[in-house]
C-alpha cells in the first residue's frame, strides 16, 4: 500500500490579494516560501519515491523546497496538473470579477459544475486531465508514496474524483495553500485520510486562511 500526498503550492501575493491566477505564472511570496519549507519538514521521513509538480512556477517552487528535505529526489513536471485556465478573470481580482460579471460569477457561485471560465476551462476538463495523470503513477502507488503539488481548483477536482463525489461539492471541501492532504491506495481503491491539514503551518502562526 502507497500514499498519494496532495499539496498545493504555498502562498502568492496573488492568492493574499484574491486575484483570479489560473495559469498565469505568479511566483511565490515570502510566507509561501516558509510554508513550503513547513511542508517539506512535514513530509521528511514519509516513503516518497517520486515528486510530481504543476509546471506553473509558484508550483514548481514549492515542490523544489519540499525535495530538499526528501534526499535523492528530483522533481519531475507533469503539465496535467497545471491551475485551471480562467480566461478573461485572469488578472483580476474577487471584486472586479463579482463588479463586471455579475451574472456569471453567480453561475459560478452556485454551480461551478456547468461553469466554464470565459475563453478558459471547465471543473470538467481539469478533472479529466488530472485523474489521468493520477492514474498513469497508479502501480507506483502499489509500493511507495507519491508527491503532487498543484493548484486549488485542480487538487479539489481530483479530491472529489476519488472519494466519489460529483463536482457539484466543489464548494463543500477547503484546499488552503500549502496544505497537505493525503489519499492511501491499495488495490485500485484511494482512501482519503487527511483533508487540507495545516498543523505544520502553525509554527507561522498564520491566521489569513482561505480557500482562494
Amino acid at each position: 500500500m502507497g500514499k498519494l500526498y496532495l499539496v498545493r503550492h504555498g502562498r502568492t501575493a496573488w492568492n493574499k490579494g484574491e486575484i483570479f491566477r489560473g495559469q498565469m505564472d505568479i511566483p511565490l511570496d515570502d510566507v509561501g516560501r516558509k510554508q513550503a519549507h513547513l511542508a517539506g519538514e512535514a513530509l521528511r521521513g514519509e516513503n516518497i519515491s517520486l515528486i510530481l509538480s504543476s509546471p506553473l512556477v509558484r508550483a514548481r517552487e514549492t515542490a523544489e523546497i519540499i525535495a530538499s528535505y526528501l534526499p535523492n529526489l528530483e522533481v519531475r513536471i507533469d503539465e496535467r496538473l497545471t491551475d485551471i485556465d480562467v480566461g478573461e478573470w485572469g488578472g483580476l481580482s474577487l471584486e472586479e470579477v463579482r463588479r463586471t460579471f455579475p451574472r456569471e460569477f453567480q453561475v459560478w457561485a452556485d454551480t461551478p459544475h456547468l461553469w466554464t471560465f470565459p475563453g478558459g476551462e471547465g471543473l470538467k476538463e481539469v478533472q479529466q486531465r488530472v485523474w489521468e495523470s493520477v492514474l498513469s503513477y497508479a502501480p507506483l502507488l502499489d509500493e511507495s508514496g507519491v508527491v503532487m503539488v498543484s493548484h486549488r481548483l485542480t487538487l479539489k477536482t481530483l479530491i472529489l474524483k476519488a472519494i466519489g463525489a460529483g463536482l457539484e461539492s466543489f464548494w463543500n471541501i477547503r484546499v488552503d495553500t500549502a496544505s497537505i492532504s493525503v489519499f492511501e491506495h491499495a488495490e485500485g481503491k484511494f482512501v482519503l485520510t487527511a483533508l487540507n491539514d495545516t498543523h505544520h503551518l502553525k509554527a507561522l502562526e498564520w491566521k489569513d486562511k482561505r480557500d482562494f
